[in-house]
């Protein structure tokens, strides 16, 4: 009688303790591929003698969420107490406006029961160690981390170096010196370099100065812009070659 007492309280409480997980994402480079950066997301069930059965992962961004559809981490994924999975998705597939502090809280995990858990920054993650979760049968994923409060390239700058190309080809310097388009030039022109370098920086600060002379004719007004623009663009040659020689780093907290 006691022992089926003690299992009717076992069966109770299992079936009234919640699941839980614990989701977080760090960034990370495998061993074998130095050249390309993912985002690895990590699930440990934490839930009190239950499994959980993972069905979906995704990142929940806009204006398309981005799903993880990794052949080398199927679903569904049944875990144990206590047991850890990651999956992985290439940092490009992600959109680059949005920052890798805001990334780390943007995945999800769904289990078969409907209930989605969002995800953390991993601030612990080891400089170097195996991805859990794959086949015993097959080799361990090595991967070197880039978080945990290392420093690493913004996945942004070859997209500033991009943009400021961008701006270098558009011949304001043709147009008249009150045409919008000029007004709409210096401002983004401006924009890009405050999110490259930083608001304020030695870079905006050349950029933004200019001399006006409030007795100018018309003829000249339209002379000393030619010239300005040119300067200008001087200016952003060399803030895209000091782009390309010392990337931006950012620092993971």
């Amino acid at each position: 009688m006691l022992s089926l007492l003690l299992g009717f309280t076992v069966f109770y409480f299992s079936r009234r303790v919640h699941r839980k997980l614990r989701v977080t994402v760090h960034r990370a480079l495998f061993e074998s591929d130095s050249t390309h950066e993912y985002y690895f997301v990590n699930v440990t069930n934490l839930s009190l003698a239950r499994e959980v059965e993972i069905t979906h992962v995704w990142f929940d961004t806009t204006p398309n969420t981005v799903h993880v559809l990794n052949p080398e981490r199927p679903l569904s994924r049944r875990l144990k107490g206590d047991e850890e999975w990651s999956t992985w998705i290439p940092v490009t597939a992600l959109p680059t406006t949005i920052p890798t502090k805001s990334v780390y809280r943007l995945a999800r995990v769904r289990i078969s029961t409907g209930k989605v858990f969002k995800s953390m920054a991993n601030e612990a993650v080891p400089s170097f160690g195996a991805v859990p979760g794959g086949s015993k049968s097959d080799p361990p994923n090595v991967l070197l981390s880039t978080s945990a409060g290392q420093q690493q390239e913004k996945p942004q700058t070859s997209r500033y170096v991009e943009l400021l190309n961008q701006q270098l080809a558009e011949e304001v310097e043709s147009l008249r010196y009150d045409d919008p388009a000029v007004d709409i030039w210096w401002a983004v022109t401006q924009r890009i370099l405050e999110e490259a370098f930083g608001k304020p920086s030695r870079q905006v600060a050349h950029f933004v100065c200019t001399i006006i002379r409030a007795t100018e004719t018309d003829a000249e007004r339209q002379f000393r812009h030619g010239r300005t623009v040119a300067d200008k663009k001087s200016l952003l040659k060399a803030a895209i070659r000091e782009l390309e020689l010392f990337p931006l780093v950012e620092k993971r907290k």
